[in-house]
């Protein structure tokens, strides 16, 4: 299936309201040879200008407008079977290549973030890249222009001022025969991302802090109803996972974990994901900013009652004598809730896990057994 691969977009800033959304794309069936020697999809820089209905340049507000009846109109040719996140999918679009992997979220932040990110006609010519609009030399354009008094055109604008002009004066009346292209000269393909960084310099990090805890959440992924794993990481459609509740990605905020869960269940609908509760062995040390931690709330388990906790344990249907840890001359007979409390004690304390749990059993243990605790627990 043929698609169009965006790679990287650089609008152009006409004025405050005004861009011309220019962007590096391609077809993903033509293929080019790179400066590397190997081959490689085609690409090249050329204006957006289905963002505007084929007009050269306008507002962010029509931009976006113009994505939203796109997207309804995929909405009533495919009714409940569309899904934004696989807005690539019914559009032929793909963003960085991959595949048709498009979000909706990803389109309309070409419009959003190039807005934002736009550079002015002297910005770019700083970094010795210029852009140049111009007429089509292809088709019957020449005898379009002809029939309403017009030249073919080739443009290069100097100044924020002098393409403000034009597009307020020249490109309207060639927009009656023709839509204008434009294009840069100068710009490679990494360029863009060093420029941005120049004139956009990413907000310093925040110191972090490092926050210890005993408690923090993983994503448990279930299939058929059952424990398929732990994630621990998610890319391009694909997951890694681990066996164990630690061996997944560990998070010290529960929103943030149900976040990340909630984004990768609208992509992998074939799975459920759900928060969890992981207790450590040790502590655990979480690097936060300064402004998470003093916000902080600690996770901690939900409290049992005594009755959930009797529930909770593993029952057996007869009694048994058990020995003193340290000190195997000294036994009891226990009948089975005895048995059952007195392993979920100890092994509360070989894990170090439960801890909170352990208390509320040695109480009890020590209330319905007040001698064998003194035996075996005291």
């Amino acid at each position: 299936m043929s698609y169009e691969i965006i790679y990287d977009k650089q609008f152009v800033k006409v004025n405050d309201k005004t861009f011309i959304p220019m962007i590096l794309a391609g077809s993903n069936n033509c293929y080019e040879w790179s400066p590397s020697g190997k081959e490689r999809r085609a690409r090249s820089w050329w204006n957006f200008s289905y963002l505007l209905g084929g007009k050269l340049a306008g507002s962010l507000e029509g931009m976006l407008k113009i994505q939203e009846n796109y997207r309804e109109g995929l909405l009533e040719r495919h009714g409940e079977e569309y899904d934004d996140n696989s807005f690539g999918y019914y559009s032929s679009l793909s963003i960085n290549g991959g595949g048709c992997n498009a979000t909706y979220g990803q389109y309309t932040g070409i419009s959003k973030t190039g807005c934002a990110k736009a550079l002015t006609v002297e910005q770019l010519a700083n970094e010795y890249v210029h852009l140049h609009i111009s007429t089509s030399r292809y088709g019957d354009t020449e005898e379009k222009l002809k029939e309403v008094g017009l030249e073919p055109l080739s443009f290069t604008p100097k100044s924020t001022q002098e393409l403000e002009d034009f597009i307020e004066n020249i490109a309207p009346k060639y927009a009656e025969a023709t839509i204008l292209q434009a294009t840069f000269h100068g710009m490679s393909e990494s360029k863009p991302k060093w420029i941005r960084k120049k004139y956009f310099p990413p907000k310093p990090k925040a110191e972090k802090v490092v926050v210890n805890s005993p408690y923090g959440y993983a994503v448990k992924i279930i299939k058929d109803e059952r424990t398929f794993g732990y994630l621990y990481k998610y890319k391009g459609g694909t997951f890694r996972y681990g066996h164990g509740e630690t061996s997944g990605r560990q998070f010290l905020i529960k929103k943030k974990a149900e976040q990340w869960a909630k984004k990768i269940s609208k992509r992998r609908s074939d799975f459920s994901f759900e928060v969890v509760l992981v207790e450590y062995s040790i502590a655990r040390g979480f690097s936060l900013t300064q402004k998470e931690a003093d916000n902080l709330i600690l996770p901690t388990p939900e409290p049992m009652s005594d009755k959930e906790l009797i529930a909770s344990l593993d029952i057996r249907e007869k009694g048994e004598e058990v020995s003193n840890f340290f000190d195997n001359t000294k036994k009891c007979f226990l009948e089975p809730l005895g048995v059952a409390l007195h392993d979920f004690i100890k092994g509360c304390e070989f894990t170090r896990k439960k801890t909170h749990l352990m208390e509320q059993a040695l109480r009890i243990f020590r209330e319905k057994y007040p001698e064998e605790y003194y035996v075996l627990l005291d």
